[in-house]
């Protein structure tokens, strides 16, 4: 509700096409690089606010998700973007990291799209 009133609407005319990382196995301090293209389908102009989300492993097993902001954009009719972002896999103090499997998933205008699964080595 507040991305629309704020003019990003919830009715999307996107395809989100070849999200891909740069590998599936991860430890501390490697970058996760990752990628993908944005294609309208629209005839109409569409503002878009695109975010990525690490779901990681908690102690318990289960996954807990951190929403990080990539971009605002505007889409115009028929273009196509590519994104390409770097995230570093490093120690903070906010967060403790355990091994296992974890996941990166796509997300515009507050809805989730495409998530790819990976695994972290914590030594």
């Amino acid at each position: 509700l507040a991305l629309a009133f704020l003019g990003y609407g919830a009715k999307l005319n996107i395809q989100l096409k070849d999200f891909s990382i740069n590998k599936t196995n991860y430890k501390l301090g490697d970058d996760l690089d990752f990628k993908f293209k944005i294609k309208s389908g629209s005839s109409k102009t569409q503002n878009l606010v695109l975010d990525y989300m690490i779901n990681y492993r908690k102690a318990n097993g289960k996954l807990a998700s951190k929403v990080y902001k990539l971009k605002n954009l505007t889409l115009m009719p028929g273009e196509v973007i590519e994104i390409e972002k770097k995230h570093r896999l490093r120690v903070i103090t906010t967060r403790t990291f355990h091994s296992g499997l974890h996941q990166i998933a796509l997300q515009v205008n507050g809805k989730q799209f495409q998530s790819i699964d990976w695994n972290l080595k914590v030594y």
